[in-house]
């Protein structure tokens, strides 16, 4: 924010009458906060949204708004993006044609991310896009964001234990990022990219949770057809012990639950999380889901009606007709 005496004031809006011309002027605090805003939209969509021809033109569109507008913006991109006025000759064409680069490298990156054949490769490294960007860690840490939630999506084609694996990498990836975030100024900035990263954050962990929680169901039911025949020659000791893993099981799928609702119920705008291409979950839950159990301490039955009913509508397959 500009001091004082060096502010850069916005162009007066005039309007007259019959009696008296009243000049009307925005305060210059509040053109700051527009910009910002406007900004933070902007590069945010650049990364993560599939159509953003306004927001690849908004400094475009700032400059030919007025003088004020032009140079706050400048201002505000030459600090979050780590620009020095000698990279830009101190020529607003220069200035221009560097933020442009700038948005063609970010959405060149999120746009090379996307596709299928890049799922598992290291992102490159950011001066492989900008010369201005590679040193700035707003940009740096949009990558790792970009790379983080495409690993993500594309784990889900993996088996479960390459899908725990390949997390553990997101996670310390998505702290790098969140690391880079704090450094940028102005940070309102970086507001979406702070939201994004901590959401992407909960999909890791709920997904993790619960790729863990049914594969591990999956195996305990199978246990269970083994055992439950012989119930009535070897009595239910060895069966209590299976109960008591479907328990734990069901208390990490349930934990989950109750951590995540916005995401698990899609109640939350930024969640691309398909419960049921995660790697084992869809298997697990419809055996879990057919599994005959008797009442016991442990509620098993209850429980499993209960996590069967919560996404009974998005899921044909826990009709009980598909069950068996």
């Amino acid at each position: 924010m500009c001091d004082s005496q060096n502010a850069i004031l916005p162009d007066p809006i005039v309007v007259q009458s019959s009696s008296a011309k009243v000049v009307l002027q925005l305060p210059n605090e509040l053109l700051h906060k527009i910009i910002i805003y406007s900004v933070e939209d902007a590069l945010h969509s650049v990364g993560t949204r599939s159509a953003c021809t306004w927001e690849m033109n908004l400094f475009v569109t700032f400059y030919c708004v007025s003088i004020p507008f032009r140079e706050i913006s400048k201002e505000v991109v030459c600090k979050a993006f780590d620009i020095s006025k000698p990279h830009l000759d101190n020529e607003d064409k220069s200035h221009l044609a560097t933020i442009q680069e700038i948005l063609v490298s970010l959405r060149g990156m999120a746009t090379r991310l996307r596709k299928p054949s890049n799922a598992f490769s290291l992102p490159p490294s950011p001066s492989a896009y900008s010369p201005t960007a590679n040193l700035s860690p707003l940009f740096a840490s949009y990558m790792l964001y970009l790379t983080s939630a495409t690993l993500r999506e594309n784990a889900a084609a993996s088996t479960a234990q390459a899908y725990q694996r390949t997390h553990e990498a997101i996670n310390a990836t998505l702290s790098q990022s969140l690391t880079l975030c704090k450094l940028v100024s102005p940070p309102r900035v970086t507001g979406s990219l702070y939201t994004g990263i901590l959401e992407e954050f909960e999909l890791s962990r709920c997904g993790t949770a619960l790729v863990r929680g049914f594969n591990e169901l999956k195996v305990h039911v199978e246990y269970m057809r083994i055992l439950q025949p012989s119930i009535e020659q070897d009595g239910t000791g060895p069966t209590a012990g299976v109960r008591s893993l479907i328990h734990t099981s069901l208390a990490t799928v349930e934990n989950a639950i109750e951590k995540y609702p916005h995401i698990l119920l899609n109640e939350a705008s930024f969640s691309r999380l398909n419960l049921f291409q995660l790697p084992g979950v869809l298997i697990g839950l419809r055996q879990i889901c057919s599994l005959q159990l008797a009442e016991d301490e442990y509620r098993l039955e209850e429980r499993i009606h209960s996590i069967r009913q919560l996404w009974l509508h998005k899921c044909p397959f826990l009709q009980s007709r598909c069950l068996h």
